[in-house]
């Protein structure tokens, strides 16, 4: 039988090349007196922006771009207050899934103020925020359809976090355009960080049919066009189909949930502050090789759907984990030693990894120890 369960999904997606054009269309129905734009410095730098500030020629807005990778609990507070100052009542998110991430938590802010921590810890409820549109401008996180944001807490040097269906982008307008520009070396760590989330979301104990359908069909948009997208960044149908992999992920660990490789990731980003889908990328073999005895009927699926077909369910699924870090190397990824990780700091990773919320849905039992044996692992293989 299979268990009941919910799928929510209050945004609205509107996908395809050249999407974006469809934004001018979208804010006559929010009428926005003052529109807030979410983004980063590069975005600005490379001029991404120019496309989407030409949409917003004849409306009011002002722009934050002061979002760092790992969004901080300060980089929120700041915003919000601009964004209560300035009365804002539109917030678009544009760019990857930091200034996503942030603008999630700004627009509970500038609805109805508060200290972030409040939130972040939960001593405050989400009552109301202000309208938001998501547009990812990386195949990557597929926050624009998640109603989750993790931002760092900068005291701690935790991730918490802040969750609710009010958060969610009321509209993600998905244009694989606006990957065109992006480097080799982004397109590569955003590509295994979106095929993190499918394998996660398939595979967390908290999975249900739907979730686990998107996950699986999205490891084969992934991983069959995460190398062309890489080699050749013009590539336009591999483009395509890496935003669409990464839009099926994020919908499918958004209504199940990660797992080991997220909440050791967290724990990196946290105390060496390196790219989220970075760290996502050189844990998420080990940790599958971790999960294997567990999850061995998923993995060989997940092999099957990167188009590989062993003799039995275990080889087949340790084939698939021997193929990801194959195209690991293809595109270049970095690994744990590389970013210049501690062994010191592995007992304090552990630790913190075994606090994360989504230690309790990996699909294997996982413990400090375990989490101790996976970091040393991974670094004595890199």
């Amino acid at each position: 039988m299979i268990k009941g369960f919910e799928f929510l999904l209050p945004t609205k997606i509107i996908y395809g090349i050249g999407s974006l054009q469809q934004l001018t269309e979208e804010l006559k129905q929010f009428n926005p007196k003052k529109i807030m734009v979410v983004t980063d410095p590069k975005l600005i730098s490379l001029k991404v922006t120019d496309k989407l500030e030409e949409a917003l020629k004849g409306y009011s807005y002002i722009i934050c771009d002061e979002v760092e990778q790992n969004p901080k609990d300060h980089n929120i507070t700041k915003a919000a207050e601009i964004a209560r100052n300035e009365q804002v009542d539109l917030i678009i998110a544009f760019g990857g899934g930091s200034p996503i991430d942030a603008a999630k938590v700004i627009s509970i802010l500038a609805a109805q103020d508060g200290d972030i921590q409040d939130y972040m810890h939960k001593k405050n409820s989400i009552k109301k925020t202000v309208p938001m549109i998501a547009i990812p401008t990386t195949a990557g996180t597929g926050s624009e359809v998640t109603f989750s944001s993790v931002i760092t807490d900068t005291t701690e040097k935790f991730k918490y976090t802040v969750k609710s269906p009010l958060i969610a982008a009321k509209v993600a307008i998905v244009d694989p355009l606006l990957t065109i520009t992006l480097p080799p070396c982004i397109t590569a760590t955003t590509g295994i960080d979106a095929l993190t989330h499918a394998i996660e979301g398939y595979t967390s104990l908290r999975a249900e049919p739907i979730a686990e359908a998107l996950g699986l069909y999205a490891v084969s948009y992934l991983t069959e066009n995460l190398e062309k997208a890489f080699k050749n960044g013009n590539d336009i149908e591999a483009r395509d189909n890496m935003m669409m992999g990464s839009l099926m992920a994020g919908l499918s660990f958004g209504h199940s949930d990660v797992g080991a490789v997220h909440c050791m990731a967290e724990a990196l980003g946290s105390i060496y502050d390196a790219p989220h889908g970075t760290c996502n990328s050189v844990l998420l073999p080990y940790v599958m090789e971790y999960n294997l005895t567990a999850a061995e009927k998923k993995y060989a699926n997940i092999a099957n759907y990167m188009g590989l077909f062993g003799p039995n369910d275990l080889m087949t699924a340790a084939e698939g984990i021997e193929n990801i870090k194959i195209l690991s190397r293809k595109i270049g990824l970095p690994s744990l030693k590389s970013l210049n990780v501690s062994p010191e700091d592995f007992e304090l990773l552990s630790e913190m990894s075994e606090k994360n919320s989504s230690t309790l849905n990996n699909p294997r039992p996982i413990n400090k120890e375990s989490y101790l044996k996976i970091f040393k692992r991974a670094y004595a293989d890199s």
